[in-house]
Order: C-alpha cells, then sequence, then structure tokens
C-alpha cells in the first residue's frame, strides 16, 4: 500500500482511522486510462473509501461497486466528456498532451482535475473550474495536499470558500449499495 505523508495529515485532521484495499482497483484504473496516475493518489484511495470531505468535496473510489462499475472511472468519463464538448482548447481533456484528468469534484458542481503535461504524475498540479467551465483556478501541490490545505484554510479560492468557512474539516463515506 502507498503511503503520502499529507494523506496521513488529512486522514488526521479529518479524524479517519479506516483504510480500502484500493492497489488492483488502481492498477486497474491506470491500464483502462493508459496513464498512471499520482503516487498521492494510490495513497489517498488506499486511505479513503468514496465519501465527503467537510460535505463539500468528493473523491471517487476506483474500487468497484457490486455493479462492476468503479466509482473513479464513472465520474472521470462524465466529466472528461463535458470537458470535450465544451472544446476548451486552454484546458483540454485527457489524452491531449497536458490534458485534464478529473479525480474529483463538489456538491456544487466544480470539478477537480490534474494537469497530465508533466511526465511525472507525481508533479501534476491541480486545475479546478467552477461548475459552468468558465471560471479556473490552478493549485501548485498534489491532490492530497490541495485537499489537507482547503480544508484548513492554508488554500482559498472564491469558488469554495463560501462552502467551507465556518466548517470543521471532517469525512463521511458514502453509503454505496452493494457495499459492506
Amino acid at each position: 500500500m502507498a503511503h503520502d505523508p499529507a494523506v496521513d495529515e488529512l486522514a488526521a485532521l479529518v479524524g479517519w482511522h479506516g483504510t480500502v484495499d484500493a492497489d488492483e482497483a488502481v492498477r486497474d484504473v491506470e491500464r483502462t486510462l493508459g496513464i498512471g496516475l499520482p503516487p498521492d493518489f494510490h495513497a489517498l484511495v488506499n486511505r479513503f473509501p468514496t465519501g465527503y470531505f467537510s460535505s463539500f468535496v468528493t473523491v471517487p473510489s476506483p474500487v468497484r461497486l457490486a455493479n462492476g462499475n468503479s466509482p473513479f472511472l464513472w465520474e472521470a468519463q462524465d466529466a472528461l466528456a463535458v470537458l470535450r464538448e465544451a472544446a476548451d482548447t486552454a484546458h483540454p481533456a485527457y489524452p491531449a498532451p497536458g490534458g485534464l484528468l478529473p479525480w474529483a469534484s463538489s456538491t456544487e458542481g466544480h470539478v477537480f482535475f490534474w494537469r497530465t503535461g508533466d511526465g511525472d504524475p507525481a508533479r501534476w498540479p491541480t486545475v479546478f473550474c467552477d461548475d459552468e467551465l468558465t471560471g479556473w483556478g490552478e493549485y501548485p501541490g498534489t491532490a492530497s495536499e490541495f485537499l489537507r490545505d482547503v480544508l484548513t484554510g492554508r488554500f482559498t479560492h472564491e469558488f469554495f470558500d463560501p462552502y467551507l468557512q465556518g466548517v470543521e474539516p471532517d469525512f463521511e463515506p458514502e453509503q454505496q449499495e452493494g457495499n459492506a
């Protein structure tokens, strides 16, 4: 199982002690997408199931449900289709060179992507957009660092600040049909 200090800090911040066996599911997603995913993401999805951080951000798990669907793949494919339809040449969709690959979303319709241009996934920044795909922002660190810094207020942005001000960092796993 992968390990990442930001994931450990995030788990401590939200009081989460669980783990998930997601290694094979991540490898399956990587095979399906044709690209290796960042090491911190491996650690993140091996620590947290699909769920909600501070009732705002959800990171879908790659682990398949009883119906055989991977929440991560399903949500990524949906977000990629919307991005491709928008034909935003400043923010091309993966697999275009440097294309955006979604890894999370918010309850308000924001989407959080990796910019895949760097050959080392550990250096992919987080790029995010509003629900209309018209406003954009970027965070230079990893997905796990982004979550930690957004939940602690170390990183703020007008897109999500109104939803997180005064909210204590927490994590609530999503109850999914077929999951034990």
